[in-house]
């Protein structure tokens, strides 16, 4: 069964409000409230150290067309990581970031118990 997990992300320069970050398996899902204005499209961008981001169509971990407001980053590997979204305008004019969201993937099952015994056990004869 995939656990889905919801976190608010808060709202960008550009009335991005409400992103909203899922995950199941080793994809994660961010989504987020439509933009207004002449936006055409958004990107999402990740790291594993909180606040550095490299910002363009190149460094985006994914980007769709306006009004699609979800993007899907496949094979995300454990650990902690970060993400923000922002929008861009047909001349490639980007907005600042939306509030950062993070999250701890941890999809390693911990280890089995060792050393199992009986310590004690009780017969009933009736």
């Amino acid at each position: 069964m995939k656990r889905l997990f919801y976190f608010l992300l808060g709202f960008c320069l550009m009335a991005l409000l409400l992103p909203v970050l899922s995950f199941a398996d080793s994809v994660v899902r961010i989504q987020w409230d439509a933009c207004t204005g002449d936006v055409v499209g958004y990107r999402a961008y990740q790291t594993d150290v909180s606040g550095t981001y490299v910002y363009g169509p190149d460094s985006c971990v994914g980007a769709v067309s306006h009004p699609i407001v979800t993007v899907d980053i496949p094979n995300v590997v454990d650990g902690t990581h970060f993400w923000v979204v922002t929008s861009f305008d047909a001349e490639g004019n980007e907005s600042g970031p939306s509030n950062e969201v993070t999250v701890n993937i941890d999809t390693v099952a911990p280890d089995a118990p060792t050393s199992l015994n009986i310590t004690r056990w009780h017969i009933m004869i009736q």
